[in-house]
């Protein structure tokens, strides 16, 4: 698991996101705002998700919406950029 070491009960984790096309770009932000209120609702801290470093344009979309670039980790050839997003309580998403 990527994040074992930041702490995973404060934590909701968005896993196996897979954009292929910029149509996806549109719903992926769906998918994270809804999942941004379950995090909540579960009363997490944090909405983390990792993804491919060298996809330039995937990463930046993460920090657009608003993540923060936590951490790079190298997998034996494969780097995982993690990401998380605070979850401010009482906001209404």
């Amino acid at each position: 698991f990527l994040f074992n070491d930041l702490g995973r009960t404060i934590a909701y984790y968005a896993t196996f996101i897979s954009l292929k096309n910029s149509f996806l770009y549109s719903k992926i932000s769906q998918f994270l705002k809804c999942a941004q209120k379950i995090a909540l609702g579960c009363g997490k801290k944090y909405l983390r998700l990792d993804c491919d470093a060298s996809r330039p344009r995937l990463t930046a979309f993460y920090r657009d919406f608003g993540f923060t670039q936590v951490k790079s980790i190298d997998l034996g050839g494969y780097i995982a950029a993690r990401f998380q997003i605070e979850l401010a309580v009482g906001s209404s998403l």
